[in-house]
């Protein structure tokens, strides 16, 4: 008997430093919410009867320690390391889930008081204190698929007046942002307590640019124009500059280099990322399958320093449906489509630019991050873990 009879697609995944890889879903054979560990398959918990989260889709989501489970306008929050139940609260309207899971955050420590953000079907945010589950304060106009996790905050896409905005806002004082970008049209990555944001209008005048924010203070630290397409991810830093990308011209902020024209004949920019020595450009081919190749750039001066001909796999002609590479330490991990049905993990140790590894998952690829000292690669079948190191995934529990 499985331990988890949820499929793939209606479990709550994470990685944690204390229990490995949870995974909750709704187990039918005991008609509970149960909790199990994936690396050492077996469970942590099953929740109180009383929690009966919806089993249409995803019940429930992973964050701040907690796990939060809703059912319409009915909202659980349990412990995730003992499957204690924190509060039951009933909200005015139901939560909003996107892509199957419900849209909500928690950005506090576990043992910490504080406030969590939760977005309702009627175009709103709520904040809902974490211990008792009380509404504290509320923002209106809400529009797209949030929130976006930040360090000790949220991004929401919401109206301010007649614009429609991208704000960052720390839950626990209240629904006031404390930095905004007048578009939603907008890529973030964390780095440290600090937020890298690129913007297609950093500064409401039309202009591309990127910015570097530190949260939860909203303090800026950098705000600049620069070549951004929103189709080609978030910016990255590397040393002393932010780096930014468009379709085919790569640049470092501020007053760093330029890399204008094509990198490589017949192809364009995918995504940026950076170690600490280097900063690469995912590319992908204008036409036919849309393959990747890989160039790593100079971060001084942006000239190529190695360009990896290998079959990374493919993309789609834009990557807005998944998050294709990531870097962890001195690796670069790829995830490429191959054929309909699979997904080729690759990963390079980018400051040298030598092949590392290959690896084929079933199933076509949903995102790649680095995650503690895994790779966590997402396919539309199955959640696997990597070490850079090792080109076997490592061994975890299979569900559904």
């Amino acid at each position: 008997m499985k331990l988890l009879d949820s499929d793939h697609a209606n479990t709550a995944i994470a990685v944690d430093a204390f229990v490995g890889m949870p995974c909750v879903g709704f187990h039918h054979a005991s008609n509970r919410l149960r909790a199990i560990d994936a690396i050492t398959n077996r469970v942590l918990w099953e929740a109180p009867p009383e929690v009966q989260p919806s089993d249409s889709s995803m019940p429930a989501v992973i964050t701040g320690g907690r796990v939060y489970a809703v059912n319409d306008t009915a909202l659980w929050a349990v412990d995730l390391y003992s499957g204690r139940l924190i509060f039951r609260t009933t909200l005015e309207s139901a939560v909003q889930c996107g892509f199957g899971k419900p849209n909500l955050w928690d950005p506090n420590h576990p043992s910490v008081p504080g406030v969590m953000a939760v977005q309702t079907v009627q175009d709103q945010y709520l904040g809902v204190e974490r211990g008792y589950g009380q509404v504290l304060w509320t923002l209106p106009d809400a529009k797209d698929l949030g929130p976006i996790p930040l360090p000790g905050g949220i991004a929401v896409c919401a109206f301010d007046g007649q614009q429609l905005s991208t704000m960052f806002i720390d839950p626990n004082r209240g629904p006031a942002p404390v930095y905004r970008v007048a578009s939603s049209e907008v890529r973030l990555r964390t780095a440290g307590r600090n937020v890298l944001c690129g913007a297609e209008d950093i500064d409401a005048t039309g202009t591309s640019g990127v910015a570097v924010v530190e949260m939860p203070t909203g303090r800026v630290l950098l705000q600049a124009t620069a070549p951004f397409d929103n189709k080609r991810g978030a910016p990255v830093a590397c040393g002393r500059y932010v780096y930014s990308a468009d379709l085919f011209r790569v640049a470092a902020t501020p007053m760093g280099p330029t890399a204008d024209g094509e990198l490589v004949k017949g192809y364009a920019i995918e995504r940026l990322e950076a170690t600490y020595a280097i900063v690469v450009a995912l590319l992908g081919e204008l036409s036919g399958a849309h393959a990747f190749k890989l160039v790593g750039l100079d971060p001084s001066t942006l000239r190529v320093w190695y360009t990896i001909d290998a079959d990374l796999g493919s993309g789609t002609r834009t990557q807005d449906d998944y998050e294709p590479i990531a870097s962890l330490g001195p690796f670069i991990a790829v995830a490429g489509r191959k054929g309909e049905r699979e997904t080729v993990l690759t990963v390079i140790h980018a400051d040298t630019g030598r092949l590392g590894w290959q690896h084929i998952a079933q199933g076509s690829p949903e995102s790649v991050r680095a995650e503690g000292p895994y790779f966590v690669l997402k396919t539309t079948r199955q959640t696997l873990l990597y070490r850079p190191d090792l080109p076997t995934p490592v061994p975890v529990a299979s569900f559904g």
